[in-house]
């Protein structure tokens, strides 16, 4: 097993960490899609009554 250079490092951190901004964007994507959809059905049923 020979270390690591600093470039592939380098390479590895920038690819995990944009890894996580894009699933954090995701994450908040399908929570706010989610909030929405609840809002509009009770809305709905409030409207109903």
């Amino acid at each position: 097993m020979s270390a690591p250079r600093p470039e592939d490092m380098r390479a590895g951190y920038t690819g995990l960490f944009v890894a996580l901004v894009l699933l954090g964007v995701i994450v908040m994507t399908v929570v706010t899609m989610t909030n929405r959809h609840f809002e509009a059905e009770g809305s709905h049923a409030e409207a109903e009554k």
